[in-house]
């Protein structure tokens, strides 16, 4: 296996995040280009942050939410609660039906995300 560097030109770098880049440098050296990376990214809907009581946890414009597991989860409880329209969920995702007509959900204490 070679490094690819020589081969990475500043547009394609500058294109994708540097975090991205570390996951694929091995010594100082990029040995994979980071296509098809799972990104694990939501997007924060301010209004009903906000309608939650939730403005603590909505980050700075430009800035990316670093959530801990029980912050994320008193966030889904508490937009959760804020709801009151049953076709309004808190998060949304788009998935293949594997689960028969079953709904989803969540693993934060059972908060029903949506049925599909």
């Amino acid at each position: 296996m070679v490094p690819l560097d020589d081969i990475i030109s500043e547009e394609l770098r500058s294109d994708i995040d540097e975090s991205i880049w570390r996951q694929n440098t091995i010594n100082g050296k990029v040995y994979t280009l980071p296509f098809h990376q799972l990104q694990n990214t939501l997007m924060v809907n301010r209004e009903m942050m906000e309608a939650a009581d939730l403005e603590a946890y909505i980050p700075e414009d430009g800035a990316v939410a670093c959530w801990s597991t029980e912050e994320f989860r008193l966030i889904c409880r508490e937009l959760a609660k804020s709801l009151t329209d049953e076709n309004t969920f808190a998060f949304m995702m788009y998935a293949a039906n594997n689960q028969r007509g079953q709904p989803h959900y969540d693993v934060v204490e059972g908060v029903r995300l949506s049925t599909v």
